[in-house]
C-alpha cells in the first residue's frame, strides 16, 4: 500500500530586500523594534502562511543577485517535494536604500540604470518561473535618509546655508535617493496591466507624515512668513529630511538614525502595507 502524500507545508510570503526588510523582525532588530513589518505579517498570517525573511543588512540589488537566485532554487526543490505544494502568497522587493546610498561609509551605491535593470529581472523572474506563477509582487519605494536641518538666527545667510546644505553630502543622497524611489514607481507603472505587480510609495508616504508630524528646531526662513508664503516655499527642495533650511526633520521614532527605522517608521509601513493588500487582493 503507498504511503498517503504528506501534507504540504504552508504557502510563503517572502520578505527580500537588505536591513529595512531584515531588521523588520523583532528578533532581528538590533534597535528593538517589535512592529516591523515582518513581524506585523507573522502576526496577520499566522496558521495561514510562513513569513520568510530573505533580508540581509547592507546588500543592494546587485549583491542580492546570486542570493535571490538561491531563494528561487530553494523554492522549486520544495515544490518538488509535495504535490499540492503552493506557490509563494506575495513577495516584497524593498531595494534602493544602499543603492542611492552616496555616504562615504556604505560604498554601495549602484548606478541608477543598473539598478533599474536589477528590479526588473526580480520581477520579470518572479512572473514567469513556474514555481512563483501566480505570486503576487509589491515593490516598494526606498525611504529618504533624515537629514539634520541647519539651526539658524535671524542674522543668518539663509542663501549662504542653503547653498552650503546642497552641497552637502547628506542632501545629495537625500536626491538620489528619491531618484532610486521614483524610479521603483515607474517600474511598477510599466507592469500597470498586470494584476500580479503592485507599488508601495513609501517615499509619499513619508512626506506626508513629516509635513504633518516631522520637528523644526530653532528659527527657521519660515517663523512669521505669511500663509502664502509658507505654502510657496514648501516645495520639493523644503521637503521632510532633506537637510534644507526651513525642512522639517523626522523623529527617531520614524528614523533611529537617519537611515534606519524606529517604531513610526515601521508602523507607517505595516499600515501602508497592509492597506494596500486589502485593497488590491483581499483574497489574500
Amino acid at each position: 500500500m503507498s504511503k498517503p502524500a504528506a501534507a504540504a507545508p504552508l504557502p510563503k510570503i517572502v520578505l527580500f530586500g537588505d536591513s529595512l526588510t531584515e531588521w523588520s523582525f523583532a528578533e532581528r532588530s538590533p534597535h528593538f523594534v517589535e512592529n516591523g513589518f515582518g513581524t506585523v505579517l507573522e502576526e496577520k498570517y499566522a496558521g495561514r502562511a510562513k513569513v520568510l525573511n530573505r533580508g540581509r543588512a547592507g546588500q543592494t540589488s546587485t549583491s542580492l543577485l546570486d542570493y535571490f537566485n538561491d531563494i528561487i532554487h530553494d523554492l522549486e526543490n520544495e515544490s518538488c517535494e509535495y504535490s499540492n505544494w503552493a506557490c509563494p502568497l506575495f513577495f516584497t522587493i524593498f531595494l534602493g536604500a544602499n543603492d542611492a546610498c552616496l555616504l562615504p561609509s556604505k560604498g554601495t551605491y549602484v548606478p541608477l540604470r543598473e539598478f533599474e535593470e536589477n528590479i526588473r529581472y526580480y520581477v520579470e523572474t518572479l512572473l514567469e518561473h513556474e514555481v512563483t506563477h501566480g505570486t503576487r509582487i509589491i515593490l516598494i519605494t526606498p525611504p529618504p535618509v533624515n537629514v539634520r536641518t541647519p539651526l539658524l538666527s535671524e542674522t543668518s545667510d539663509l542663501e549662504e546655508e542653503t547653498r552650503l546644505a546642497r552641497q552637502g553630502r547628506g542632501y545629495r543622497t537625500y536626491v538620489s535617493k528619491k531618484r532610486f524611489a521614483d524610479k521603483i514607481k515607474e517600474i511598477a507603472a510599466s507592469y500597470e496591466k498586470n494584476d500580479r505587480v503592485a507599488c508601495l510609495d513609501l517615499w509619499d508616504a513619508l512626506m506626508q507624515y513629516g509635513r504633518e508630524n516631522g520637528k523644526s528646531d530653532g528659527f527657521t526662513p519660515l517663523d512669521g512668513a505669511k500663509d502664502d508664503d509658507k505654502e510657496k516655499d514648501d516645495d520639493d527642495e523644503k521637503t521632510p529630511g532633506s537637510g534644507l533650511p526651513g525642512a522639517k526633520e523626522f523623529s527617531k521614532d520614524v528614523f533611529v538614525d537617519g537611515l534606519h527605522f524606529g517604531t513610526e517608521g515601521y508602523n507607517l509601513l505595516s499600515t501602508k502595507l497592509l492597506e494596500l493588500i486589502s485593497a488590491k487582493w483581499p483574497e489574500l
